[in-house]
Order: C-alpha cells, then structure tokens, then sequence
C-alpha cells in the first residue's frame, strides 16, 4: 500500500510540474478589465509586490529571542532582529555595528554601532540593547528565560558565575555600553569562534522598556513583539502561519528587496512539495523518497549539512560486553566492517554522505574548509574486511578471549521507522563482516537521551547538528567533564589539546591543536562516525539569493532573496 500511494504521489509530481511550466509559479491569470471607449493616458502599470512563500517545518517553541535556539524558532527570529553583525552565507556583514575589532590577546571585542539603526517603531537601537539582551541571555531569575542555551553566555568574563548566582552584579558580567554606541564584549578566555556567537539570535538586541513591560508575556503574540530587523511580524497564527511585512524603519532597507515573506507552518514534508509543484511555495525540501523523482525533472538541488550521526560507545558500560566496548581496536573493527556507501543507499537516498570522521569536512577553520585543509578520512567508504578483521583479531588477543566469547550487544536507537531500519542494516553488516550480534531496542527519543545520560546502553546511534561552523562545537563535547559527553571517554591528553585549543590566539596554531586533538579522538575511537546528513530541495527558477545547507542558522537564509525581472 505505502508503495502504490508513493507511485501515486510521484505521478501527481510529474503531472504538477508539466502543468507548472506552461505558467510561472506563484502567478495567477485574471481576466483584463473592461475599459471605456475614448482616448486614454498611457500609465505604467504598478509593481507587483514582491512576496516570497516558505515553509516552517513546526511552530517556533518561542519567539523569545533569548529563550533557545530551535530551527524554526531561529528562522524567523532572523528575519525580526538584526544581530550586531550578521554571518550571511558564511560571511561577516555589518548588521547593528558598522565596524569592530578584536584586542591581540583575543580578549575583548569592540563594536562600533551605526547611528541610524532604529527599532520597529522608530525608536533608536543602542548599545544598551545588546548588553541588556546579552545579560538577560544568562540571568537566572524571571521573567528572563534562563533557556538552554545560555551557556553560549558563559564565554563571557563572569558569565557563567551570574547565571550560577555566584555574582548577582550584572556589571561585573563582561558586556558594556562604552557610550550610546559602543559595545564591549570581554571573554573569560579567547574564543576565535565568538563572532559565530554574536551573529546567532542568541547575543541579540533586547529593548528592556519593552520586555519588561510586558514580562512572560512578551514575544508571544505580535503586539508585545519587537524589532530591529529588516522585516516586520505583522500577523501569527499559531500553528499556521507567519507573515512579515518589509520594516521601513530598517538602516539597510534598499538592499531588502522582498516586500512581504509568508511563511506556513506544514508539518508533513509530501504536502510541502505538492504545493511548490501547485505554485503555491516559492521553496520546499524535497522528502527523500521524492529525490529520485525530483532529480529527474531537473528540479533537486542537493545540501548537506553539518549534522553527523554515528555509533556511541558506552565506555563505562555495566553489561556483559562492558569489556569489549572499552577496547579501542574492538570499536574500530565495528568502524571498518561498515559499509557507509551501502547504508545510505538502503536506508536515506536523500543526498547524505559517508562520514569519514567525527568532524565533517564542511566545517571551518582559520577561513578553510576542514575537510580541505587536513585528512579528514580515518573510516573507508566501504566496509574495509581485512582491517576489520585484523582490528578484531587485536581486540581479542589484548582481551585474552576468543570470537565466541563475544556477547550480544545491546544496541539503543529511536522508535521511528527510518531509525528502526538503520539499525538493522547496521545489524545486519556486523553479523554478516564480523560474526557480531547486536540487539536492537526501540525508544522515543526523550528516552533514549535519558538513558544516554543514564549511561544505560552499549552502543547508541545519536548524532549532532551544528550551526557554527568551527570544530570545536563537536570536538569539546567529548572533554572529560562536558554534560554531553555520554560516551564516559575521559583522556588527560585529549582535554589538555582542547584547553590549548582554547587559549591559543594564532588562528593556524589553534587549528592545528584541534587537529590533533582529534587524531586522538579517532584512534581512541570512542564512536564510529556513520554519515553526515544531506538532503534535497527546489525553489523557482527566477528566486534568487537564497542560501540553503552547509553549516548555517538561519537555514534557508533568504534576507537579501529577490525574483529576477
């Protein structure tokens, strides 16, 4: 049945799209009005609005800017705020700050705000509205948020003791109004990746007058809702939709081509892309098992992304493979008699590929590309059997045991059909290249991080999506004391690289600490990378400026789109 209602659904793509190209999308054909006899003036007609249709993929959590970080949340979030410098298409650009500088130490970064910056309603932006969102970012008492992410607010000089309630003096945090338009940001230590922070929606402006006015209840309808961006939140329907009008009262209003942005909340991937191929989105991710299909009629164009997924190893595991999952040549025979090429294949399809390392190769560092700049392959494409083979033969002869002492294998993944099937190819490729049994067991996801945190596994496949693209966000999750590192991998060496990483200005030197770092990590192998997620998506042929994939938030990025003439 799901076979004949994919084949249905392929045929109404096919047949949408040979009707889509006898018009342009998103236009409609009206009848011309009937006009009165006589001489007339000849006037040019007046410019269509520009308007761009999208899709959420849910409704935002919260639209409190400094509440959390989730994709759709930051999507629209991008399009209300102006941080004070923006990261468009991986590029800085001037946003609430004209210009800024770094201190040589690597310490202190001063922004210089431009003078015409305003807020939605006129108002004028200052430096005071990016201290006070910065605070309220870490400030541990309501109304402030205090949400997930206010860690990010720990790089700075205090930050982490304020949200503690180790310092209440929110003057002793390392953020400062020099002057109206000056702002100061002093770190803890140098962070070379801090302007990715600044850039996200996190670090945005806040206007206390205005948040404050209206406590938990602000950000939650589009009255106690402001701005400083280039668009306007004009109407919200819960779990429907959003629409953005262009803000006249923004500073860079004449490179803002887009009039109005409409943005629906779809959840179901199918109905999105049937009304791309209607005319009724501007752009839509493509599901995968449409990709093919897509592909065919010119229309997919293929991102990845900078999510990694692989196999977890539980170091300090209770079971009876407690011993096997400790030993490193034993987790790297399992990295060996994978065969990734193969996996994507059978279970995704969708423009994923193989990961190679636990880094993937699109991130940056130093203004290169990871995977460019170093090798960044320790696993083969396909399953390498003679290394497998040989890493096992280590394994057992450094555990003084034979093949058949090896136990089953407790393997812990999400309740979800795509999940359930990667598991077991992934059992299936470990029985038939290595003699392996695994035992699959099927959780919701809130579970499995819980038991992830709980240390009750062998081996789980998670994974992370990054939206800065410096390595260290991967790379310091594996440090001995980080909450995320529920591997229980702990290394002296491997903590001491990621510390000098952290303190060492020169950009070459810092990249080349990280790199070693995980040279080790990788040897050590306390995880088996599988692959790093890729997808598929179509947009009209005459949309323009629009940024999808790689290592970006907001994703799509589509601040300066236009429609060519």
């Amino acid at each position: 049945m799901k076979k004949n209602l994919k084949s249905i659904l392929v045929l109404i793509l096919v047949l949408a799209f040979v009707l889509s190209a006898c018009t342009t999308p998103g236009q409609q054909t009206t009848a011309a009005p009937a006009t009165t006899a006589g001489p007339t003036e000849t006037q040019a007609p007046p410019a269509e609005p520009k308007v761009l249709r999208g899709r959420l993929a849910a409704e935002p959590a919260s639209l409190d800017t400094q509440a959390g970080q989730d994709v759709n949340a930051s999507q629209v979030r991008s399009l209300i705020y102006d941080p004070i410098i923006r990261n468009h298409n991986f590029e800085f650009i001037p946003g609430g700050a004209e210009t800024w500088e770094v201190s040589a130490d690597g310490l202190v970064y001063t922004f210089h705000m431009r003078k015409d910056a305003k807020w939605s309603d006129g108002q004028p932006l200052t430096a005071h509205d990016y201290v006070y969102g910065a605070i309220r970012l870490i400030d541990p008492t309501p109304p402030a948020p205090n949400g997930s992410m206010a860690f990010y607010g720990f790089v700075l000089k205090n930050g982490e003791a304020f949200n503690k309630g180790e310092v209440t003096d929110p003057t002793m945090v390392g953020v400062k109004a020099l002057d109206d338009y000056t702002v100061e940001y002093t770190l803890e230590k140098p962070y070379p990746y801090f302007l990715d922070y600044v850039s996200s929606n996190l670090f945005n402006p806040n206007r206390k007058d205005f948040t404050e006015k209206y406590g938990v209840e602000f950000a939650t309808s589009t009255d106690k809702l402001i701005g400083n961006g280039p668009f306007v939140l004009v109407e919200w329907k819960p779990e429907d939709r959003f629409i953005f009008e262009k803000n006249e009262n923004y500073w860079n209003k004449d490179a803002i081509k887009l009039d109005r942005i409409e943005l629906y909340v779809i959840g179901d991937g199918n109905t999105a892309i049937l009304m791309f191929q209607n005319g009724e989105l501007d752009y839509a991710d493509i599901p995968k098992d449409l990709i093919p299909a897509m592909d065919g009629l010119g229309r997919a164009i293929y991102t990845t992304s900078g999510t990694t997924m692989w196999m977890e190893f539980n170091l300090d595991s209770t079971s009876p493979a407690a011993k096997f999952l400790a030993n490193a040549n034993f987790r790297k025979a399992i990295g060996h008699a994978i065969d990734r090429e193969l996996f994507i294949k059978a279970a995704l399809n969708d423009g994923s590929i193989p990961a190679l390392s636990y880094v993937p190769k699109a991130m940056v560092t130093n203004g290169e590309l990871w995977g460019e700049k170093f090798n960044n392959e320790f696993y083969p494409k396909t399953a390498d059997l003679v290394k497998a083979e040989e890493y096992l033969a280590k394994a057992l002869e450094e555990l003084g045991v034979a093949r058949a002492d090896i136990p089953t294998i407790k393997y812990l993944t999400d309740d979800r059909p795509d999940r359930r099937l990667m598991g077991e190819i992934i059992q299936d490729m470990l029985f038939t290249n290595l003699g392996l049994n695994l035992d699959i067991t099927l959780v919701q996801s809130r579970q499995r991080w819980d038991m992830m945190t709980a240390g009750d596994y062998d081996i789980v496949f998670a994974g992370i999506a990054s939206s800065n693209p410096d390595p260290i966000g991967y790379l310091t999750r594996l440090t001995s004391e980080n909450g995320l590192n529920d591997t229980r991998y702990a290394s002296a060496e491997y903590d001491a690289l990621i510390a000098a990483s952290d303190s060492e200005v020169d950009p070459e030197k810092r990249a080349e600490l990280l790199y070693e770092a995980l040279v080790r990590l990788m040897d050590e192998g306390p995880l088996v990378p599988v692959y790093n997620a890729g997808g598929a998506w179509a947009k009209r042929d005459d949309l323009i400026n629009i940024f999808k994939g790689g290592i970006r938030s907001p994703d799509p990025d589509f601040i300066f789109a236009d429609f060519a003439e």
